[in-house]
């Protein structure tokens, strides 16, 4: 089960741990981005999606790898789907698929 809203937010949460972890501040980020500082703002609260254009600029500007930025996504997922089918027909099977 996609949950973009709880995927997003996590997405949100990497960028902002990371950003502050190189003693960024937003402004930064947006200028070696090019990407309107309130966007990122947006982003990491969770509030705006992360386009696949968007995921590669901010890689880029923070000299990192998008699995950083993915970090526990592919988590969250698994424990939705394991949730979503636990006394189902499936019982997990996606996510040994998934593997």
């Amino acid at each position: 089960m996609i949950n973009i809203k709880k995927d997003n937010q996590i997405i949100g949460h990497n960028l902002r741990r990371i950003r502050k972890q190189r003693g960024l501040m937003q402004i930064d980020l947006a200028v070696s981005t090019d990407v309107d500082r309130t966007y990122i703002s947006r982003v990491e609260t969770g509030q705006a999606r992360v386009s696949f254009n968007l995921l590669c600029k901010l890689v880029k500007g923070l000299e990192i790898t998008s699995a950083d930025l993915l970090e526990h996504v592919a988590i969250a997922y698994a424990v939705r789907e394991v949730k979503h089918n636990r006394g189902g027909d499936n019982n997990g099977s996606k996510i040994s698929q998934m593997g």
